[in-house]
């Protein structure tokens, strides 16, 4: 009923809280995701086998490691591009020296770009935040037979992580200030048949998932938070009780895996490379 009443009565705020959570764990966001999940970013691009030179473009790009890396590869002009303002200082401290780094929402800048006007364009881990015409402003502002890869997490990545949180806020449900509509993918299959609409032939896809095993209930919900899978999640809590939801999650966590003697935190994610017909 509490959700329910603020999902009719306030705006969709989705957008705020995503890029807030983001900037709240910008510090350490390298240490507790980009270390650990760089190799499937690496993959994705080694699939893709972005075209030498030209005008690339990397949408959702975070610190920028995917964005550094097309640097590396193509010897061309790379931009970064994303929402999130304490992302991208990070990214700027790290590889302006090679990149050109812009705080802008992706749609956004996307919108403002002349057609045909990028060689190959990537978005890592921020697709689901992004609305589904994106990929129609890709196919517009790529050049023919311009490339795109994606690599994302799927809507059911860490299914167990939001399960528990909402059971949570169900016996706190004063706690709940707002709401969030993540337009993650179900499926490869999905995400394919909405490239091909928007004009792609697919070179590659795939899926896959990477677990971390944790020993103790706060590491596993440290791990959670400041990787940012919980980005625009915990941000949805009154500040108030965050501390007071986080902890029952991991118990609740901590309960449901009781019998493997550890806690599995799961990052289920599918990927995909396409060029333009």
């Amino acid at each position: 009923m509490r959700a329910f009443d603020i999902y009719l009565n306030q705006e969709d705020h989705t957008k705020k809280l995503v890029q807030t959570g983001y900037n709240e764990i910008a510090s350490v966001y390298d240490t507790y995701w980009t270390e650990y999940m760089s190799y499937l970013s690496e993959d994705m691009l080694k699939r893709l086998k972005p075209p030498k030179g030209g005008n690339c473009l990397d949408l959702t790009c975070g610190t920028g490691f995917v964005t550094q890396k097309l640097s590396e590869i193509t010897s061309g002009n790379v931009t970064g591009v994303d929402a999130s303002e304490q992302m991208i200082a990070v990214a700027q401290k790290k590889y302006d020296d090679t990149c050109r780094f812009l705080h802008d929402d992706a749609y956004h800048f996307l919108k403002n770009q002349p057609s045909n006007s990028y060689n190959c364009i990537t978005c890592g881990w921020g697709l689901g935040y992004l609305p589904p015409r994106i990929l129609h402003e890709i196919s517009r502002t790529l050049c023919h037979h311009g490339k795109i890869g994606i690599i994302d997490n799927i809507v059911l990545s860490n299914w167990e992580f939001v399960l528990f949180f909402l059971v949570a806020l169900s016996e706190e449900p004063s706690a709940l200030i707002s709401y969030i509509k993540p337009k993650f993918y179900i499926s490869t299959g999905t995400l394919v048949q909405r490239m091909r609409m928007n004009g792609f032939k697919i070179i590659d896809s795939w899926k896959g998932e990477k677990i971390f095993r944790f020993d103790r209930k706060e590491t596993a919900m440290e791990q959670l938070i400041k990787s940012g899978v919980a980005a625009g999640i915990i941000q949805m809590i009154d500040e108030n009780h965050t501390d007071k939801i986080i902890k029952r999650t991991g118990e609740l966590l901590q309960r449901y895996h009781s019998l493997k003697g550890y806690i599995p935190v799961t990052h289920r994610y599918i990927g995909a490379v396409g060029e333009k017909k």
